[in-house]
């Protein structure tokens, strides 16, 4: 939909200087020059997502790391090196599988997490344009529960004990936001 200048697609304003032209003539001179097309994002489509990624990444890279660590050792210790150039080696290798496995768990987890808070910030935007704009923060966190619940398979006590403690979470959380 365009209006001024302003195209809508799927939540996102791109914000055109020009309607109809992306060239303008500068007439004193004769030259052309081409104005910029300018999309403006609300923020929240990339702060919540990015955080989560940055967040999920290191907790990923921690947790890794040691578990690599860990699994290496347990994998060698019925043979320890008894030379200077097998520690060398030993340490060598093992600093190798412990950042190679915290890489590894990092961008899993922080893809997770990023894919978690996109999936938030779809169901707080969808909320938003059914006209439940009070109550999205809750119903992007039931959402997400029952993402979680479906996902892990809980049983259906578990299921609901999920969905209360979230609507018990985001509903005491949503006084912080608009307080008065």
């Amino acid at each position: 939909m365009v209006r001024n200048g302003v195209v809508t697609l799927l939540g996102l304003r791109f914000l055109l200087r020009s309607s109809t032209m992306t060239e303008s003539k500068n007439e004193r001179h004769g030259t052309h020059t081409a104005e910029p097309i300018l999309i403006s994002i609300h923020p929240r489509f990339y702060q919540l997502p990015g955080m989560a990624i940055l967040v999920g990444t290191a907790i990923g890279l921690m947790r890794g790391a040691r578990g690599a660590g860990l699994q290496f050792q347990a994998e060698n210790a019925h043979r320890p090196p008894t030379t200077l150039r097998g520690w060398y080696l030993y340490r060598k290798t093992k600093n190798y599988k412990v950042i190679l496995g915290g890489l590894k768990e990092g961008g899993k987890l922080g893809s997770k997490l990023g894919l978690t808070g996109v999936v938030w910030v779809g169901a707080e935007e969808a909320l938003t344009r059914a006209g439940w704009d009070d109550i999205r923060e809750v119903g992007a966190g039931l959402f997400i529960a029952g993402m979680f619940s479906a996902a892990c398979e809980l049983e259906c006590l578990l299921c609901h004990h999920s969905w209360l403690i979230c609507w018990q979470t985001n509903y005491h959380g949503e006084g912080i936001y608009h307080w008065d």
